[in-house]
């Protein structure tokens, strides 16, 4: 019924516990295809979250559709169903809006028949690459703000990395979860002004305002100097570019 190629895996493990629950139930509520018609009646009856759904689908372990549909994405790993048992779904629209990868997983269609916007999470635009381990899947009990911070630098979206090779310049170390999703909200501006920078040349810009400045810098302040001529010549070789894919 689940494959353990999924149900092991680091991205869903880190999920916190309600969220994987739910996707337990979810697959058993689904039909032949996967689909299931009312996913937040069975958040409501586990009296899990809204955020559990909302991690499922940003972590897309779930495709949603603006009909409120979800299909398990990795439904045809976790189930094989015999041709004479076989019902196909009641959501044919959804479906034509799928099309199934090499691997057996659902993917979308990238046309007009796909119907939801699946890379948003509430009002934020979360993009190809998401804050899902860093905003939601980070666990807050108990807090180690080591292990953030490292999920920071190495998250292959470039601005949270950014944040983290920052806030390991500055020293800074926050409370708690709360805090420090606060904080990561407030540099976001900043550090999206230097998504187009190497890495490495941000981490070298970063380390001269620690050694050379004797003013109170920001993130903001390292776009302002990162062309400077003085910051620009460096040896790449000595600085990691540790995000991971």
């Amino acid at each position: 019924m689940f494959s353990k190629q999924i149900t092991t895996s680091d991205a869903f493990i880190d999920m916190p516990v309600s969220s994987q629950l739910l996707y337990f139930h979810l697959n058993m509520e689904a039909d032949d295809d996967g689909f299931v018609s009312n996913p937040k009646r069975i958040v409501r009856m586990l009296n899990a979250g809204d955020d559990d759904l909302k991690i499922l689908l940003a972590k897309r372990f779930l495709l949603g559709f603006e009909s409120g549909v979800v299909v398990v994405k990795h439904w045809l790993l976790h189930n094989a169903v015999r041709k004479d048992m076989y019902k196909e779904t009641h959501y044919l629209e959804e479906k034509k809006g799928l099309k199934i990868k090499e691997n057996g997983a659902y993917t979308e269609v990238r046309n007009e028949s796909v119907t939801n916007p699946l890379h948003r999470l509430d009002k934020v635009r979360l993009g190809q690459d998401r804050l899902d381990k860093v905003i939601l899947s980070a666990s807050a009990d108990p807090w180690d703000f080591n292990k953030y911070l490292k999920q920071l630098k190495e998250h292959i979206r470039k601005d949270l990395s950014i944040i983290g090779y920052y806030w390991e310049s500055k020293g800074f170390e926050f409370e708690n979860l709360e805090q420090a999703q606060s904080a990561v909200k407030r540099d976001l501006k900043a550090a999206g002004l230097l998504k187009g920078y190497d890495i490495k040349r941000v981490q070298h810009t970063l380390e001269y305002l620690s050694g050379n400045s004797d003013f109170k810098w920001t993130l903001e302040t390292v776009s302002k100097f990162i062309d400077e001529p003085k910051v620009k010549n460096y040896n790449p070789n000595q600085y990691e570019d540790t995000r991971r894919d």
